[in-house]
């Protein structure tokens, strides 16, 4: 992986869910109730052969 990739990478998995955060939080405070669910996967930028199965298998 080069710099650049490195750089989407982080942008789309770190900064976004912290800007995502920053703006349901004045909300979340407000009601004194809320969740953030945050999922990020390569796969959505490249399939993973049988990743399924293993989603499937971790699940409680």
């Amino acid at each position: 992986m080069d710099e650049n990739e490195w750089n989407r990478v982080m942008d789309v998995n770190l900064e976004a869910t912290f800007f995502i955060i920053k703006a349901v939080l004045p909300s979340v405070l407000a009601r004194n109730y809320g969740r953030v669910i945050h999922i990020s996967s390569m796969v959505g930028k490249k399939a993973i052969l049988n990743s399924h199965t293993t989603a499937l298998r971790n699940l409680p």
